[in-house]
């Protein structure tokens, strides 16, 4: 005897296991992005859920249903999201987001305090300066610095606007919130293309400029940052000149300066008595004044003055500078992609229970 197709008993067919389905990492990503971009199944007839939201996942709490046809059969298997916010995946999202922006609020930290850093550090305000000024842009250094603290605070502004958005669960909040992620993440790509073609302006030809400087105006009162800046490096990393102490030959100090008498070389291409003090380059003390004045080059000389050239110990301390900054802009970049992505699922399931 056949049964009328409206008497049947709508039941899923029976799993192999009992458990709840439990979505994978991958599989809970594509869900969000489905989630996002819009529904995942069109809404049909459903049956009751087999799962409970017993395995949440950080994007939302996700259902698995039957679509039945008309007639009662089985059409298919669909996964959809809980529409409500107080599903433990919302929770979790919640929770997820909350601690993320705990952690870029640390990065807006570390971003402020690099700026602040660079402007009140007087060593790397000495050796960004001489490597600017060589290449006729001395002024990039202190923008760059206070573009770096502007945007650290701006960073720890939006973290705490992102923490407050979800523990209200403000939709509008959020959405202001990823509209500033937005704009954070366009603006650290414009610096960092800049400062990727900058750095390779200022290493291009920088060897030739700081060697022509340091003929020109080492010495000179007016350029007393450019030699302060010398004598600063020429210590820091025990050389002498540009490619070598030869440098200073012909130099304005050896054949122009009268305030430092008949001196063929700064006192901080000599070895030091006290090499210890590192305030020493501004008082230089030689081990052995006449010998490391010596203008030959003899066996005794090299070991009374550097005679090794500054510029490549130069190039890798800008190198491995500008390299940590790259790191740190790369790893707030990526953690501005997470934040939007979990305020725009945590934003869809507000909408959901809407």
């Amino acid at each position: 005897m056949l049964q009328d197709p409206s008497q049947r008993t709508r039941t899923p067919p029976q799993r192999a296991q009992s458990s709840a389905w439990r979505p994978s990492g991958l599989a809970s990503l594509a869900l969000c992005v489905g989630v996002v971009v819009g529904r995942v199944s069109e809404r049909e007839v459903r049956a009751s859920c087999v799962c409970r939201c017993d395995s949440p996942s950080p994007f939302g709490c996700f259902h698995e249903y039957y679509v039945m046809k008309g007639d009662g059969e089985d059409e298919g298997i669909g996964i959809e999201a809980s529409e409500k916010m107080a599903g433990c995946g919302a929770k979790c999202a919640k929770a997820v987001l909350v601690a993320f922006n705990f952690f870029f609020w640390i990065s807006g930290c570390v971003l402020l305090a690099i700026g602040i850093w660079i402007i009140v550090d007087p060593s790397k305000t000495r050796l960004f300066g001489l490597v600017s000024d060589a290449s006729g842009a001395s002024e990039v250094l202190p923008y760059m610095a206070y573009a770096l603290c502007s945007l650290g605070g701006f960073v720890i502004l939006v973290g705490f606007f992102g923490c407050c958005g979800a523990l209200q669960e403000n939709k509008c909040m959020l959405v202001t919130y990823f509209l500033c992620l937005f704009l954070i993440l366009c603006a650290e790509l414009t610096v960092g293309i800049f400062c990727y073609i900058y750095r390779d302006f200022l290493l291009k030809d920088l060897q030739h400029h700081l060697k022509g400087k340091l003929k020109r105006d080492y010495g000179k009162p007016e350029h007393k940052t450019f030699t302060d800046s010398m004598d600063y490096i020429q210590f820091k990393f025990a050389c002498c000149g540009i490619e070598g102490d030869q440098d200073y030959n012909q130099s304005h100090f050896q054949i122009g300066s009268t305030q430092y008498g008949n001196r063929h070389y700064p006192y901080t291409c000599c070895r030091l008595s006290n090499a210890n003090d590192p305030d020493a380059w501004e008082k230089p003390t030689p081990i052995d004044p006449g010998s490391c004045e010596t203008k030959q080059s003899t066996q005794n000389t090299r070991q009374t003055r550097y005679t090794i050239g500054c510029f490549q110990e130069l190039r890798n301390w800008f190198e491995l500078e500008s390299l940590v900054l790259i790191i740190i802009a790369l790893g707030v970049g990526g953690m501005e992609v997470f934040g939007m992505i979990f305020s725009i699922c945590l934003c869809r399931n507000i909408g959901e229970e809407a």
